[in-house]
């Protein structure tokens, strides 16, 4: 609890003045992250230290790579990230960031500087890959970065009967979340 009472990066998150004035145990209950004994895999995952993540959940890691040359099977560039999703997003961001190229648009008289790739879509990228993989199968999120290029690959697949063409129809039947949702909730809020 110690660890997660001094972490920067809940009470900078917090927007919210009613929950500036809640204690960090307080917050990970409400959250569903922490039962008042133990830590889930979800606070893990999220908040969790390297050595931890080491410990209980070796494969939560992310690999960046980056190629100048997409089709290259050597990487230009490598950097492995190990500590909770919160502590790690802003540094992964810039790390992709420092090597996203511009398109310049001309608009009338103006011309804008347009990213290659847009903060809002990768960081949810991300987030998709960490919060949605399957953390029972081992291997890393890669992240595949070149010059045009941005690929998230996580470890997992859709159930069985979902496929890319049915997955809209599949993913909510009555109101009622996925099979594959179900069971990667029910593991994430199990106990460590």
């Amino acid at each position: 609890m110690k660890h997660f009472a001094n972490c920067g990066t809940i009470r900078r998150r917090r927007s919210n003045d009613e929950l500036l004035g809640q204690t960090v145990e307080r917050l990970l209950i409400d959250a569903e992250l922490f039962d008042g004994n133990r830590f889930n895999y979800a606070a893990l995952i999220l908040l969790g230290k390297r050595e931890s993540l080491g410990r209980f959940l070796s494969n939560a890691e992310i690999v960046y790579e980056f190629r100048l040359d997409e089709s290259a099977i050597q990487h230009d560039a490598r950097e492995e990230f190990r500590n909770g999703f919160l502590a790690i997003q802003d540094r992964l961001w810039q790390t992709i960031n420092s090597r996203n190229g511009v398109q310049h648009i001309q608009d009338g008289l103006f011309v804008r500087d347009i990213p290659n790739f847009n903060e809002e879509v990768v960081r949810e990228s991300l987030l998709n890959a960490v919060c949605h993989r399957d953390y029972r199968l081992s291997g890393s999120v890669f992240i595949r970065h070149s010059p045009k290029l941005l690929v998230v690959e996580s470890a997992g697949g859709f159930p069985a009967g979902v496929t890319a063409e049915n997955i809209i129809g599949r993913a909510e039947v009555g109101g009622q979340k996925s099979e594959v949702r179900g069971q990667i909730s029910d593991f994430l809020i199990s106990d460590l």
